[in-house]
Parts: structure tokens; sequence; C-alpha cells
């Protein structure tokens, strides 16, 4: 379960890691596979430029917001 806290707050999931420890550590195995956001250690370490670009379309914030 530790390892899975790491991953998650690695990928810079602070929320999600907070709700993991109200769910005994659970949701922190599901989002440990969730992408990253591009400004986390996990993804400047572990993604390529693909992979790069498709993080930063997910969290793209939309304009005017």
């Amino acid at each position: 379960m530790l390892v899975a806290a790491a991953v998650t707050a690695a990928k810079g999931r602070v929320g999600w890691l907070a709700l993991g420890f109200l769910t005994g550590g659970f949701l922190w195995l599901v989002t440990a596979f969730f992408a990253a956001r591009p400004e986390s250690l996990w993804a400047r370490v572990f993604y390529g430029d693909e992979k790069m670009r498709r993080a930063r379309s997910r969290f793209e914030v939309p304009a005017g917001s």
C-alpha cells in the first residue's frame, strides 16, 4: 500500500492521496494507474515526448477559466 501511496504522490495526485487515507489506502491502488500531472516528478522522470504531450492535453486548463 505504501508503494501505491508513493506513486500517487509522485504523480501529483495530492487530493487522491488524502482521500486514500480515508479509504484505508484502496484509492491509492486505483490512482497509481491514472495519468500523472505534467509538472509532477513522475511525469518528468518516466514520460517520453508522446506521453507527456497526452498528459499536457489531459490537464490543460480551458481558455476563459
